[in-house]
């Protein structure tokens, strides 16, 4: 059988019959159907320039969370310790850190002062100076110059 016009039907479930209100009790919405009870809603007519609400009315209803949430992304943190499952000579950026599962975003900065035990030359940054002193004194380089327009768009080091 060819598929036409003709033959066309909606999936079964798509189609629901419309509510039918204010036909008693046995239609499943009787009483005060689908109304509430009581107040200028349920009435016949009610509902127009029902509330104008102002200022005030918008303050109150939006939830009083404390405190500040900033909508600039955070540096993603590694930690040095981390950096142990990467070869001995590699140089690390942020394509090495993405390979090796240690970060999604493009945002990060190495921290901590545990033992490194592979020189690495990393490529990324910035870096805290407890990191550093670990980095070099596994006899690592870090090659990483700050770049102006990232420092004006993070805020944070």
């Amino acid at each position: 059988m060819t598929l036409g016009l003709h033959n066309l039907r909606s999936p079964k479930g798509s189609k629901k019959p419309r509510k039918r209100l204010g036909r008693g009790n046995a239609s499943g919405h009787g009483t005060y159907s689908t109304r509430g009870q009581k107040g200028q809603r349920a009435r016949s007519g009610g509902r127009k320039r029902l509330i104008q609400r102002g200022v005030k009315h918008f303050i109150m209803r939006i939830p009083k969370q404390r405190g500040f949430t900033s909508l600039k992304s955070k540096r993603e943190v590694v930690s040095v310790d981390k950096l142990n499952i990467i070869p001995e000579g590699t140089e690390v950026d942020l394509k090495t850190l993405k390979s090796f599962n240690l970060v999604r975003s493009n945002k990060v900065k190495i921290i901590g002062n545990q033992k490194l035990t592979k020189k690495l030359i990393l490529k990324i940054g910035p870096v805290s100076r407890g990191a550093k002193a670990s980095i070099e004194a596994a006899g690592g380089k870090i090659e990483w110059s700050e770049d102006k327009s990232e420092v004006a768009t993070t805020g944070d080091q």
